[in-house]
């Protein structure tokens, strides 16, 4: 237990906390897990490319946040440090996300008051249509 309410130290390569280059100055307390996470260049990599995104933000951007570091992280690791490309993939996934994904609103109201059978669920009808689903009641 005593291990688990220790902090946790930044990755050995991870800027300090006050040199890390941010337009908002030092990094915040709750940006503390992306250092601890991330490489000096993968840091770098996300506030340049965060500040991209500022510049003229995407529909269906997340606010700025863990959230956001977090996902810009996963393209950091998937697509490189290059920040113009980057934003570039990061845009065309939020568009594809806003035109393809389900609103998820609507289902969360459907299913407060019951489960959803599977057709109901993103994509269901194409689900149901490829794969048997059903319920199994009783002992195996």
């Amino acid at each position: 237990a005593a291990a688990l309410a220790r902090p946790m130290e930044p990755a050995k390569d991870a800027p300090s906390m006050s040199r890390r280059p941010s337009p908002d100055g030092p990094a915040s307390q709750g940006e503390a897990w992306l250092l601890c996470m991330a490489s000096a260049a993968e840091v770098e990599a996300v506030v340049a490319t965060k500040e991209l995104l500022r510049h003229s933000p995407p529909e269906g951007m997340p606010a700025d946040g863990p959230l956001l570091d977090v996902q810009v992280l996963r393209f950091v690791r998937e697509h490189g440090t290059s920040a113009r490309t980057l934003d570039r993939r990061f845009r065309k996934a939020l568009a594809w996300k806003l035109k393809s994904l389900p609103e998820l609103q609507a289902q969360v109201e459907q299913s407060r008051s019951r489960w959803l059978a599977a057709s109901e669920m993103p994509h269901g009808d194409w689900a149901t249509s490829h794969a048997p689903v059903g319920m199994h009641c009783g002992y195996s």
